[in-house]
């Protein structure tokens, strides 16, 4: 089973400081990154042609539909990872909406905002210093960064959501980003945990007496006779948990010899009763120990020291099974599924 993923995203206008933040974050958590940018650059790098409209909106278009498929790539792997893009959130919010649905991810928003005139500042220093790489826009009016600052961009997403001013880089709490991120791993991994398979595990002990019979209990809420046992408790030992149904059952306590049998039991889907694990002990009772047996009248009903052959006739056909393998089993330990051997 694949863990909870956290999907960090990092939106905004351009030169807001996205790229900036979401590689020191990545750096930080050793997280991959998927930029729509970095798509476009290397789509029109193999293309060219940058000055044709048509095929610079197509390759613009196409690049987000390769950073989503890009994200679903790596959350499908159960592994966290970044977006970075300027998302538009009338197109962003159902992608993102089916990335969560799908792969059951966590998501934490980061909107990075900035005064307007220092994204014109940014943007211009930018491309002065030829930083950009060709095929994005290289003049854009000052008054359409002001307009596009003053637009309600920030798309929803079912997660939380933090604002994030970077007109000043140094006044950025960057341990606060940590912790925020810290918390949200932290809080899909327990979701993980609690989403893992259970099993449940259940503990038997054969006890000779000292002519080699075995000691079978007739249980009074079913037909079948049975062998001293029963579930493990949860937070219980396995060792612990033999010693306790031992007593609750037979009133004495046998150190059990060896461990015998392991049967791994898979039932059918929409089955009422749960996967298990099965532990078959082995051991000797003395004649002493015999007779301090005093049973659990509301659970065990008598008991008896019977022959193998016997044993096996009248215990239940799954316990049978488990059982036959112990009578033959003189050294080791058998691992089963369902009753039959791995082997």
């Amino acid at each position: 089973m694949n863990k909870k993923p956290l999907l960090i995203i990092f939106s905004g206008l351009p030169a807001t400081g996205k790229t900036t933040m979401a590689k020191k974050l990545a750096t930080h958590f050793n997280f991959p990154i998927v930029s729509a940018d970095q798509i476009k650059e290397m789509m029109f790098d193999r293309i060219g042609n940058w000055q044709d409209k048509k095929l610079f909106d197509l390759v613009g278009k196409a690049s987000y539909d390769l950073m989503y498929h890009a994200l679903s790539l790596i959350l499908s792997t159960g592994q966290s990872c970044i977006l970075e893009a300027f998302l538009k959130a009338e197109m962003a919010e159902p992608k993102i909406a089916e990335l969560k649905k799908k792969y059951a991810c966590e998501i934490l928003q980061f909107q990075v905002n900035c005064d307007p005139l220092k994204i014109i500042e940014r943007y211009e220093n930018r491309h002065d210093s030829d930083e950009r790489h060709p095929c994005h826009p290289r003049d854009i009016p000052k008054e359409d960064f002001i307009k596009l600052k003053g637009r309600n961009n920030l798309v929803k997403v079912d997660g939380e959501t933090i604002i994030l001013n970077t007109t000043d880089f140094e006044k950025v709490d960057w341990a606060l980003i940590f912790q925020k991120v810290k918390e949200k791993m932290q809080w899909s991994r327990e979701e993980f945990l609690k989403e893992l398979p259970k099993k449940r595990v259940a503990v038997g002990i054969i006890l000779h007496d000292e002519r080699g019979k075995v000691l079978i209990l007739k249980p009074t809420y079913e037909e079948h006779w049975t062998i001293p046992g029963g579930v493990i408790e949860e937070g219980e030992f396995i060792a612990d948990g033999l010693e306790r149904e031992m007593r609750e059952e037979i009133g004495v306590f046998v150190k059990s010899g060896k461990l015998s049998v392991i049967d791994s039991m898979i039932v059918p889907e929409g089955n009422s009763i749960d996967d298990s694990l099965q532990f078959i002990f082995e051991g000797t009772i003395s004649a002493k120990e015999v007779v301090q047996i005093k049973l659990a009248k509301d659970e065990i009903s008598e008991f008896k020291f019977v022959e193998k052959e016997e044993a096996l006739k009248l215990l239940s056909p799954n316990l049978a099974k488990r059982v036959s393998y112990v009578f033959e089993n003189k050294e080791g330990v058998i691992f089963l599924k369902n009753g039959e051997s791995a082997d």
